[in-house]
C-alpha cells in the first residue's frame, strides 16, 4: 500500500490529539483551512472519514480512533530517534517562574554548558499558574507551584522543596527583646507577589495563626524580585523561599523572622510533554536541575548562608 502523504498525517495526528482544526493550526504555525485540507486528502487516500464536522467542534470517527494510536507513536519514534542522534546539537527551550529564573537557573546555565555543550538553552518566563505547555515556545518548565491536576498530557516530577518564610529588613526591627511569634505580624504591612496569593494564608494556617492574624494589606507586586527589592527597601515583610534570598541573608539586607517557625512547603515542579519525558535533552535538563537543586540546598544549610534574626518583633515602617 502506498503511504498517505507526510504532512497529512500529521495533519490528522495534530487535530484528533487536539480536538480542532483551529488548535491543530496553531500547533502546526499553519491555518485551520490548511489543517483541514489536509485531513481531506488523507480522507480521499484512505477512503474513509475521519472526523465528524460538527457545528462547535469535531468528532473523530472509528476510523479516526483506531488510526490515531499507530500515528501518534510513528510521529513519536521520529522524533525521538532525531533528538537521539549522535552529534546532533540540540536547543532546548525551558520555562520557569521569574524569580527562580534569574537568581537560580540562569547564573548557573555555564554548569549546564560545561556538562552539556551539544544542547543550547534558551530560558523564558513562566508567568501564571496556569500550565498550558505550549511547544511552540518551550519544550519543558520549572514551576514554583504545584498543580492538583497536571493538564492531560503533562508529566511533572517534584524536584525540589521550598520553604517559604516571612523575610524583612533589619531596619523594621524594635530593639525589644521579645520572643517572636507568627502572631506577632498583626498589623504588619505584608508584601504579596500576583502570582502566589495563597502564601500568606497557608503560612499562617499552618504557623496557628487564624486569617493571617489581621495583618494590614500591602502592597502587590508582579514577580518575586520586585517583591524582594521592596522587602530590602523596608516597605513591609514578604514571604519567599530561604533559598532564592540566600545572598541578602548573608549580606544582612534581609532577616529571618521565624527561622524556627513551620514553613509552607509548595516544592518546584518540573514538567513537560509525557510523551517527551525520556528525550536525551529533555532528561538531560531534569537530571542536572536536580542535582543543582540539591547542591543549592546544601549550601543554603551552612551556618554562613542564614542571618539569625534579633529576638524582637517588627516594627511598622516610620
Amino acid at each position: 500500500m502506498r503511504l498517505p502523504p507526510l504532512n497529512a498525517l500529521r495533519a490528522f495526528e495534530a487535530a484528533a490529539r487536539l480536538g480542532g482544526f483551529a488548535r491543530a493550526g496553531a500547533e502546526l504555525n499553519v491555518s485551520p483551512g490548511a489543517v483541514s485540507r489536509h485531513v481531506k486528502l488523507l480522507e480521499a487516500h484512505l477512503g474513509v472519514a475521519l472526523f465528524e464536522r460538527l457545528p462547535h467542534g469535531l468528532r473523530p470517527t472509528p476510523a479516526a480512533r483506531s488510526l490515531l494510536p499507530g500515528v501518534a507513536e510513528a510521529f513519536e519514534g521520529i522524533r525521538q530517534a532525531v533528538a537521539g542522534l549522535p552529534g546532533r546539537a540540540s536547543r532546548l527551550h525551558v520555562a520557569a517562574s521569574p524569580t527562580l529564573a534569574g537568581r537560580s537557573i540562569v547564573p548557573r546555565l555555564p554548569h549546564f554548558a560545561e556538562a552539556w555543550p551539544d544542547i543550547s538553552l534558551s530560558v523564558a518566563l513562566l508567568l501564571s499558574a496556569d500550565v498550558e505547555l505550549d511547544e511552540r515556545t518551550h519544550d519543558c518548565g520549572v514551576a514554583t507551584f504545584h498543580v492538583p491536576c497536571w493538564p492531560a498530557g503533562i508529566k511533572a516530577v517534584r524536584v525540589k522543596g521550598e520553604a517559604l518564610t516571612p523575610l524583612c529588613a533589619p531596619s523594621l526591627l524594635r530593639g525589644r527583646n521579645t520572643a517572636l511569634r507568627p502572631e506577632a505580624l498583626s498589623g504588619e504591612t505584608l508584601l504579596r507577589i500576583a502570582a502566589c496569593g495563597t502564601d500568606w494564608p497557608n503560612w499562617f494556617a499552618a504557623n496557628g495563626v487564624p486569617e493571617g492574624g489581621g495583618s494590614a494589606e500591602g502592597p502587590s507586586f508582579e514577580s518575586g524580585e520586585l517583591a524582594i527589592r521592596a522587602a530590602i527597601e523596608g516597605l513591609g515583610i514578604v514571604i519567599m523561599d530561604r533559598l532564592l534570598v540566600t545572598p541578602e541573608l548573608q549580606r544582612g539586607d534581609l532577616v529571618d523572622l521565624f527561622p524556627d517557625s513551620v514553613p509552607v512547603d509548595n516544592g518546584y515542579y518540573f514538567f513537560c510533554a509525557e510523551r517527551r519525558w525520556d528525550e536525551p535533552a529533555i532528561r538531560a535538563f531534569r537530571t542536572w536541575i536536580q542535582a543543582e537543586f540539591a547542591e543549592m540546598d546544601a549550601a543554603a544549610r551552612q551556618p554562613s548562608a542564614t542571618t539569625t534574626p534579633p529576638a524582637c518583633p517588627p516594627a511598622h515602617p516610620a
